[in-house]
């Protein structure tokens, strides 16, 4: 069917997992943590990295017993009609996450950079450059995330050293934050953040194979909290909780805060760039998702009719919420609630059914 695009190697599926479980830093979501966990915010990541990769390594164990995508393992464990209902929730996962990421980017985009520009303008940029990447497939779409994604590392990597004059380490007292348990308890809540982790597994049939999967989850995955660790832990260590919590883009903050010389002052300009196609990138690779389930699960030969469509209708959703504040509420509940069923939930609920029916397992073949 021609919704399978092909087979994707490491470093594409590697670059478009990190595209999406990255993408967080450039938005305002990242001030509700620092509130929370006040000078232990750079732990956070690092707690639901962990958990969220350790559950994610357990559906692939499951899968490299049950041949198939997640779609069809969740249907060879579960039964079809708990297959289709999984399918569901990750559609519903991913379509209002490219709904959320559509409006936060636009709003970001005329806070920093087009104050006056028309905010149904910007939503609709964003719109139109996502459909017009989804027309050309996810794999033009990996390989530019694989030639951007090294882009997003270097300028990280760039602001938090040049930035380096400017830290204080007392910042970091205490270094529980507000407690251990608390912080554990935060980090764990918000494994909702990883829940694009899961685009692997659900576009298992564009991939080689297993191997395939489980290194790019390690090597993309893995580098995209080692990388939100070093963030959060530049930000923190030059605003402190205090400061950072009311800041409503860190990472822009950050790049506003970056001295070179006399000559190269207020490289933000740069960033916005940068964040802008990272963000269209994400987005894209979003509603790809959410379009791609809806294809399998009613069998469609092609997915390019859908794709004006879902965005169109995901633009429509993105405009509902009267303000920002609204949305960073919103987009805070559904880390910490409902995207914990996509990243923690049916992964374990899978691991769980496939060792209760563990005895048919061994019957089963790749044409089952």
């Amino acid at each position: 069917m021609s919704y399978q695009s092909g087979n994707m190697g490491i470093a594409e599926a590697m670059a478009i997992v990190f595209a999406v479980t990255f993408v967080p830093v450039f938005q305002s979501i990242w001030s509700i943590t620092i509130d929370q966990a006040k000078s232990a915010a750079w732990m956070i990541p690092c707690i639901n990295g962990l958990i969220t990769g350790s559950v994610f390594f357990l559906l692939l164990y499951v899968m490299e017993k049950v041949p198939g995508d997640l779609l069809d393992v969740s249907r060879k464990l579960l039964g079809s009609p708990m297959a289709k209902l999984i399918g569901l929730v990750y559609f519903a996962h991913f379509y209002i996450e490219s709904a959320l990421l559509l409006r936060e980017f636009s709003e970001n985009t005329l806070l920093t950079a087009l104050p006056y520009l028309e905010f149904s303008v910007a939503i609709l940029f964003y719109s139109l450059v996502a459909a017009v990447i989804l027309y050309l497939g996810i794999e033009p779409l990996a390989r530019a995330s694989y030639i951007v994604m090294p882009v997003i590392v270097f300028a990280v990597l760039f602001v938090v050293v040049f930035l380096y004059p400017k830290f204080i380490v007392l910042q970091l007292t205490p270094w529980q934050g507000p407690g251990i348990e608390k912080v554990l308890i935060n980090g764990t809540w918000v494994s909702g953040f990883n829940f694009g982790l899961l685009l692997l597994p659900i576009l298992a049939r564009s991939l080689h194979d297993v191997t395939t999967i489980r290194y790019a989850a390690l090597y993309g995955f893995g580098l995209s909290v080692v990388m939100r660790i070093v963030m959060v832990l530049g930000f923190t260590l030059v605003f402190g909780s205090g400061t950072g919590r009311e800041k409503m883009l860190p990472f822009f903050e950050m790049t506003r805060a970056v001295y070179v010389s006399r000559y190269l002052q207020r490289i933000e300009s740069l960033f916005i760039l940068l964040w802008v196609v990272a963000g269209i990138i994400a987005i894209a690779v979003t509603f790809y998702v959410s379009i791609y389930i809806i294809t399998r699960l009613v069998d469609l030969p092609t997915y390019k009719p859908l794709i004006f469509p879902t965005i169109l209708s995901a633009a429509q959703l993105a405009m509902l919420p009267p303000d920002i504040t609204s949305v960073l509420l919103l987009h805070g509940n559904l880390v910490t609630t409902w995207y914990n069923i996509g990243s923690l939930g049916v992964p374990l609920l899978i691991f769980i059914a496939f060792f209760v029916r563990r005895k048919g397992v061994k019957t089963w073949s790749s044409g089952s």
